[in-house]
């Protein structure tokens, strides 16, 4: 599953820390739990959590062009710097394409 990959990286790549150190949140889905992070909250206004599910829907509309490429889309059975490489590749051509035509206004 994604999300046990997500939470996994998001400790090991040291975002986790950076985002810390750096005074720096992000908009993150349920999946998530930690201070740094933005999930959707039952205690806030419809309002609120409908903003930041807006907000975030570019993200995951993103990353649905990106696994348009068939090696983002299935399961990668080389070497994790050459997984990392055509995953480099792969958002280099969709940022140059929504350079473009973007997303949104």
């Amino acid at each position: 599953m994604g999300h046990n990959n997500d939470k996994g990286m998001y400790r090991l790549t040291g975002m986790r820390d950076f985002l810390i150190e750096a005074g720096y949140k992000l908009l993150a889905d349920r999946g998530y739990s930690h201070s740094s992070l933005v999930t959707p909250d039952n205690q806030r206004s419809s309002q609120w959590n409908n903003q930041q599910k807006a907000l975030r829907s570019v993200v995951e509309t993103v990353i649905g062009l990106v696994r348009t490429w068939s090696v983002t889309d299935y399961t990668f059975r080389q070497s994790p710097e050459l997984q990392e490489l055509a995953l480099l590749i792969c958002y280099k051509l969709l940022a140059h394409s929504l350079a473009e035509y973007p997303l949104r206004a």
